[in-house]
């Protein structure tokens, strides 16, 4: 189980709703210079459009920056079945948990 402060972070995004790598980077090492303890990353999901590959985006360089020193908690979607398509994309990666 997890505890301590889990924070939902904004996904910091562009006007065409790329990403913004530097962003995010700053946003996480934010959040580890200040105690907390596990970041939930794209939740809610980013916008329809960007969906699976925005989230995936996020969730890649989330674990790739924090690499362990956090929990890092995949959000998930609110339709049964595109949470489990994603948990087969997420279960790739070094995350800690998933929520829907």
């Amino acid at each position: 189980m997890f505890s301590g402060s889990l924070v939902a972070i904004v996904t910091p995004m562009r006007p065409d709703g790329a990403v913004r790598p530097r962003s995010l980077a700053r946003l996480l090492e934010f959040h580890l210079a200040n105690g907390t303890n596990g970041i939930v990353i794209a939740a809610p999901p980013v916008s329809q459009r960007r969906c699976a590959s925005g989230a995936a985006e996020l969730t890649q360089r989330a674990c790739a920056q924090l690499r362990g020193r956090v929990a890092v908690i995949a959000g998930g979607y609110q339709q049964h079945a595109d949470t489990v398509e994603r948990v087969g994309w997420l279960s790739a990666l070094p995350i800690d948990g998933c929520c829907s």
